[in-house]
Parts: C-alpha cells; sequence; structure tokens
C-alpha cells in the first residue's frame, strides 16, 4: 500500500472480467486492456493476462456497500 498502511478483510464484490470479456469478446490479437475510471479522467493499460487472473474482477461493493 503507498500510504504505508494495510487493512486485512476487504471483501470486494462485483463481475468477474472473464465473464466481461467473454460477454463483450476480444480480439485474438488483443494483448492489453484500457481501463478507464469514472471520476477524475483516471485511465491505466493492464495486460490481458492479468485482467483475466481468477480473481480478477470490476468491482461495485466493498463489504457490502456500494463504491462511490
Amino acid at each position: 500500500c503507498v500510504t504505508r498502511w494495510s487493512r486485512l478483510g476487504n471483501v470486494w464484490e462485483g463481475v468477474a472480467t472473464t465473464e466481461l470479456m467473454r460477454r463483450a469478446g476480444v480480439q485474438p490479437t488483443a494483448r492489453f486492456v484500457v481501463l478507464h475510471a469514472c471520476d477524475q479522467g483516471w485511465t491505466t493499460n493492464l495486460p490481458l493476462e492479468d485482467f483475466l487472473a481468477e480473481d480478477a474482477l470490476i468491482a461495485d461493493l466493498h463489504d457490502g456497500r456500494p463504491l462511490a
């Protein structure tokens, strides 16, 4: 953590990235995913392999509460 503290026991809920890609489709030559946040214009790219990791998801809940 960049702020030098940690909080254990976080529970994240959302849509598995593998399910998202299954529904959206992906070009066979794709190697990266570009992610866009809904606030402040934040973007980043991520290797497709990491985006499709078994435990990766697009979260909309944290500890049972909607993300702001």
